[in-house]
């Protein structure tokens, strides 16, 4: 999938781009949540 978005500025397009990622984010939890990770793992060195 290929999306373009615009913007008038840098500031509105760091918030465009936070919006969208955030829907998308809760599109996937809403309607397909088999996706997302169910545990979290830490990593240490």
């Amino acid at each position: 999938m290929v999306v373009q978005m615009r913007a008038p500025d840098a500031a509105s397009a760091w918030d465009l781009r936070c919006e969208l990622r955030e829907g998308l984010l809760d599109f996937v939890r809403d309607q397909h949540p088999q996706w997302l990770p169910r545990t979290r793992g830490e990593y240490h060195q």
